[in-house]
């Protein structure tokens, strides 16, 4: 016989208001007197349906093993009339009680008039949603347009009040009295020119100043530290976000040509060692073949590897969702730690099963003819127009767009033409040694990555291992 659950949900938008305004825990609080069997929360928009606590209480639904969900009020269950009205439905087929606590009052989803109103109050949280976000584009299209400086200033800049641009940070260092802080990041740039190595500058910095500071190539090639003001910065790094040219052209930190220097440095780097490879003492880390590859099946982030002691004196690694490392049940509930090798052994047994349809699909795309896609010729045409409107105006930020554009269109044919490159006799190996598995465990943790990254696009890990595989072939 199944239990039938009273269950309750509580959401907010963003961590900040997890943590530092307690409005989940006031949510919580309210929702725990009714005493639930199950506590679902989120802590991201409403306006999005794939957030996972949302995602298992929809099923749980579905599943018919929910008596009573219970919410504070209903655009804590989406801020998005579609997305309402789904799982709105999903209570109705259900035939799930819905409470909501601050109209202390069951919803009859069955009564026109009840349905009618609860409808039109999920349709009334998106206006909302719609019209603060509206607000708050506004007043950020003004605040850029006047070159104002962000509230919060990157490390060595001060934002000046009665000016609002960016100033070179005059204040003495913390317990360096004779020291400016724009002076202690002036050295950090000095130190990364000469040793070449964000690990090594922060090795130096705390054997001198008791200091280290993560993020310090991020730091190094904002465009602040230049003169320049950058908005709407994505987390991509590939992404430089919108910049406005010499707002502040006589606090730079970094000259263009120290910038120039910074960037070669930084590739040769990355095809000398490859991304974060060096510890701190400039030795070369372990090489994990799977890295970056393995997506949390619950939250969507990236797993991220953890090593520890055994009872025999070797180093075991696991791999854990990087968003529960980091941040708790809050951002994930993904708590299990897998070994590393059972999921490479998983991976390796599934690529011998596919060894045949991955070299039939790559003999498929080599005798295909490649076609355009919309999205290329969008690209195109658009660099097309930006060059014409180049060349009759020589402004940064259409030097800008077209190198972004290129970028853009520079990725979108390598990824259509990888698969050709692939001759008839690399099919053959393809086909004769990836159905042994014995193969793959006898190559070099570099060569397997360099395998494992141009086949796979992800591997997403649930509790028993791998769950799925996205391949990059299609």
């Amino acid at each position: 016989m199944v239990v039938l659950q009273k269950v309750v949900y509580a959401r907010v938008s963003t961590t900040e208001q997890a943590k530092n305004r307690n409005a989940l825990k006031q949510q919580l609080y309210r929702l725990n007197k009714t005493s639930p069997d199950n506590v679902y929360c989120d802590v991201q928009s409403g306006r999005r349906d794939d957030r996972p606590e949302f995602q298992k209480l929809l099923k749980a639904i579905n599943r018919g093993v929910v008596r009573r969900l219970t919410v504070t009020n209903i655009d804590r269950i989406a801020r998005n009339g579609r997305i309402s009205r789904d799982i709105l439905e999903s209570l109705r087929d259900s035939r799930t009680e819905l409470y909501v606590l601050d109209k202390n009052r069951l919803v009859d989803l069955l009564d026109p008039d009840d349905w009618y109103d609860v409808n039109q109050e999920g349709l009334r949280a998106e206006r909302e949603s719609d019209k603060i976000r509206q607000r708050v584009n506004h007043g950020l299209d003004y605040f850029r347009s006047q070159g104002k400086a962000n509230a919060t200033p990157p490390w060595g800049y001060v934002r000046n009040p009665k000016t609002e641009k960016y100033e070179l940070n005059q204040n003495p260092l913390p317990e360096y009295p004779d020291i400016k802080v724009w002076e202690y990041c002036r050295e950090a740039v000095d130190l990364y020119l000469e040793h070449k190595n964000c690990r090594m500058v922060n090795d130096i910095l705390f054997s001198k100043y008791g200091k280290q500071h993560t993020g310090l190539h991020r730091w190094l090639v904002n465009p602040v530290l230049r003169g320049h003001t950058r908005y709407k910065l994505a987390s991509n790094l590939k992404d430089c976000g919108q910049i406005v040219w010499n707002t502040h052209p006589d606090q730079i930190l970094i000259s263009e040509s120290e910038y120039q220097a910074i960037l070669r440095i930084s590739k040769t780097n990355r095809k000398k060692w490859g991304a974060n490879n060096l510890n701190a003492r400039g030795i070369q880390k372990k090489t994990y073949p799977l890295s970056s590859l393995m997506v949390c099946a619950y939250c969507g982030g990236k797993m991220k590897h953890k090593s520890c002691q055994s009872s025999k004196n070797s180093r075991i690694v696991y791999v854990q969702c990087t968003n529960h490392s980091d941040r708790g049940n809050l951002a994930c509930q993904f708590s299990k730690m897998l070994h590393l090798d059972q999921v490479m052994n998983q991976l390796i047994i599934e690529l011998a099963k596919k060894a045949e349809e991955i070299s039939n699909m790559v003999a498929l795309e080599l005798g295909t003819e490649v076609l355009k896609s919309e999205e290329q010729l969008r690209l195109e045409n658009r660099l097309e127009k930006l060059k014409i409107l180049q060349s009759a105006e020589q402004l940064p930020e259409i030097d800008l767009l077209i190198k972004k554009t290129e970028q853009e269109l520079y990725e979108i044919k390598l990824s259509s033409q990888v698969e050709r490159i692939v001759s008839e006799e690399h099919l053959k190996i393809l086909k004769e040694t990836f159905s042994n598995t014995l193969y793959f465990s006898s190559l070099l943790p570099n060569e397997q990555k360099q395998i494992f990254h141009s086949l796979i696009e992800a591997i997403i890990v649930g509790e028993e291992g791998i769950e799925s595989i996205e391949f990059n072939f299609h």
